[in-house]
């Protein structure tokens, strides 16, 4: 049980490895697609791939703090895999930068269960949000997520229901703000906004509905399993287990509505599915077969990258 025993420890060499692990891949896909020299090329593949290594820690930060999860880096590994078999994604640095938005604003909402400096948190998500939806528009749809977080911990008081809309007119105000420094316009809603559609013709090419299917088939998996443990849970854990699988379905929204569906706005439900998969892997179920999937899962991504 090579991988199992390694992966169920939570020592900085994990981290490393992980870390490199997903720097390879992204340079790859970097390397498949070309890259320009320019030095704001360069700032903004920086910055994406920091965003890209950040999220993973928020990942794990999310898992262990909530006690979603054991002293593991299952998390971590998962997430590596997960979202290096969308090479489409990790040249999108809106994407990226997004999903890390959108993972910031995901532990904030959960952490509203310490009842603890609650308004402060809540203008936190709702900025992290508003972030996330400047580089990929659909993803203002998780501000549900926020007032479902809202409604399990903290909805007794009618205020907090109020900060979320003073989270958009300061991210608005600091929008018109940028936009009359930089360009000597207002803030346009029209350039802000995107369309949708619901056409999956993209995924018609192999590289794309590989891709899908896999990340579908362990999402299924990971989902039945936790719903199948979820009344075994500690009753303090249930609502962010209700958080999770909430940002799953917003995430699978967002995949059915994207104008451009070629894999990378899948890169939105790899962090339920990583946490929803973390459960299943600390679980004591069958550990040949969970040996078996992670070196399934290990080498996945290199099968994508020789080919």
């Amino acid at each position: 049980m090579i991988l199992t025993t390694f992966f169920s420890k939570s020592k900085p060499i994990n981290f490393i490895l992980v870390g490199v692990y997903l720097a390879f891949f992204f340079g790859i896909a970097h390397y498949k697609t070309g890259f320009s020299g320019e030095i704001l090329s360069i700032l903004l593949l920086i910055a994406s791939l920091g965003a890209y290594l950040f999220t993973m820690l928020g990942v794990d930060f999310v898992i262990k703090r909530n006690e979603l999860g054991k002293s593991t880096t299952y998390g971590i590994m998962l997430f590596a895999v997960l979202t290096t078999l969308l090479p489409v994604a990790l040249v999108a640095p809106k994407i990226i930068i997004a999903n890390c938005a959108i993972v910031l604003a995901i532990r904030r909402i959960i952490s509203l269960r310490s009842q603890r400096e609650v308004q402060k948190k809540i203008l936190d998500a709702s900025l992290w949000i508003m972030v996330a939806s400047v580089c990929y528009f659909w993803s203002i749809l998780f501000f549900v997520l926020l007032f479902l977080g809202i409604a399990l911990y903290v909805g007794h008081n009618y205020r907090n229901w109020l900060i979320p809309f003073s989270g958009v007119l300061a991210s608005y105000i600091l929008g018109t703000c940028i936009s009359l420094l930089l360009w000597d316009h207002y803030f346009s809603f029209a350039s802000y906004m995107t369309d949708f559609s619901i056409f999956y013709v993209a995924y018609s090419s192999s590289s794309h509905w590989i891709a899908f299917g896999l990340l579908i088939t362990f999402t299924v998996f990971f989902l039945i399993f936790y719903l199948i443990t979820y009344k075994n849970r500690q009753a303090k854990t249930k609502p962010a287990i209700i958080l999770v699988i909430a940002s799953l379905l917003i995430a699978i929204l967002i995949v059915f509505i994207a104008p451009q569906k070629n894999t990378g706005e899948l890169f939105f439900m790899t962090v339920p599915v990583v946490i929803m998969g973390t459960s299943y892997l600390e679980s004591g179920f069958k550990p040949v077969i969970k040996e078996g999937l992670l070196w399934i899962l290990t080498i996945l991504p290199f099968a994508w990258a020789i080919f």
